[in-house]
């Protein structure tokens, strides 16, 4: 991959131990972002870390526990002293444990809600303070789903509606910190094989999204270099947009 200009200063990425967020963490190291990985999956990690010391590519990583204001905020906070600054934020962790309406508990819908929203929402302000401080703007992006945009399935109402309330936080992000030279955006992927997806969709959805106009399951790298493409100073005049990558299914 040839070198695209990155922006000044360190990427973090919270839920980049596996799947988009573990892909784009090497996409980004390889056009010489010092990127700084935070997952609760410590063998994840050190997996990673292997990968890239293959490639003489530059991520840290760090234990993070996305349900935990304190380990959230800290972690941005150590992102932006071990890369002498911040330029870029991917709150690419989520979680999505299936469970029927009518058998869903609070304990489960509060579990996707703290993941999935509330994380990204306490990452998110953490590093538009540290942005706003440094005076030199950045770039956040955000990870939602085709079904926070086109609504949910059986057993994902607490998985669509914390997708769902990603895009408005985005959007609601971008209008605030624009003036800062902070860009705020969101990509929203489709079915994508990630141990994620892997292990919350069934076979007869796999099959459904064989038959979408481009054929195939997404894979990360898909994703991933979307993401790169709102890093960067390619994107310099686009926020609060939803970036759809899903292979055609919603349109």
């Amino acid at each position: 991959m040839s070198k695209v200009e990155s922006p000044v200063g360190g990427v973090a990425i919270t839920g980049g131990g596996s799947g988009i967020g573990r892909q784009a963490a090497l996409v980004m190291a390889r056009t010489g972002s010092e990127v700084i990985v935070g997952d609760r999956d410590s063998e994840a990690l050190a997996r990673l870390r292997s990968d890239a010391e293959a490639e003489h590519l530059c991520i840290r990583t760090s234990e993070l526990e996305l349900r935990s204001e304190n380990s959230v905020r800290e972690f941005v906070q150590k992102a932006a002293a071990q890369a002498n600054g911040l330029a870029g934020l991917v709150c690419s962790g989520g979680v999505s444990p299936a469970a029927p309406l009518l058998e869903m508990t609070k304990d489960r819908w509060d579990l996707v809600l703290d993941v999935n929203l509330t994380g990204t929402f306490i990452a998110a302000q953490e590093a538009a303070r540290i942005m706003v401080g440094q005076g030199t703007g950045g770039s956040i992006v955000t990870v939602s789903s085709t079904m926070g945009a086109s609504g949910g399935r059986p057993g994902f109402a607490h998985y669509a509606a914390s997708k769902a309330g990603v895009i408005g936080l985005t959007k609601t992000l971008a209008i605030e910190l624009g003036a800062n030279g902070i860009r705020v955006n969101c990509v929203a992927p489709g079915a994508v094989d990630t141990p994620l997806f892997r292990e919350t969709v069934g076979e007869a959805v796999a099959k459904t999204w064989s038959k979408s106009p481009l054929g195939r399951v997404g894979e990360p790298q898909d994703i991933a270099e979307a993401i790169e493409f709102l890093l960067t100073e390619r994107s310099s005049w686009i926020t609060g947009q939803v970036i759809h990558v899903n292979g055609g299914v919603y349109m």
